[in-house]
């Protein structure tokens, strides 16, 4: 009997731990999320990389100027553009130009507003 009612129990406890694991999870709301698109027309010869920092750190670099077209929105990460993907909302942002491995100048700290789904463009000049 003790057998029986053991058998039992187990099996109803790997059902429940089957049925348990089996449920589909909630899908998790996504944070809304717009980008950031970085880029410069400064000439090489002043810099060599500009990192971008979003609310006090750095999330992208740009080691050269965009040249004759300026990069358009939904442009990926390359040498020219950091574009940066950020929630929703206000950020603070600011910019480092390095040239020769070492710091020569700085952005002041701005108000950038990302926008879901959207795109803010920001030119990185002297």
């Amino acid at each position: 009997m003790k057998t029986r009612n053991i058998a039992s129990f187990v099996l109803a406890l790997g059902l429940a731990i089957v049925f348990v694991s089996c449920k589909k999870e909630k899908d998790e709301p996504k944070t809304p999320t717009g980008t950031l698109l970085n880029y410069t027309s400064m000439k090489t010869t002043v810099f060599d990389r500009i990192d971008i920092l979003v609310d006090g750190k750095v999330a992208g670099s740009i080691t050269k100027p965009y040249g004759i077209v300026k990069p358009k929105c939904g442009a990926a990460n390359s040498d020219y553009a950091a574009a940066i993907v950020l929630p929703v909302g206000t950020h603070k942002v600011s910019a480092l130009q390095f040239k020769d491995g070492k710091q020569v100048d700085k952005w002041s700290e701005r108000t950038e507003t990302i926008t879901a789904d959207q795109c803010t463009p920001a030119n990185w000049v002297d």
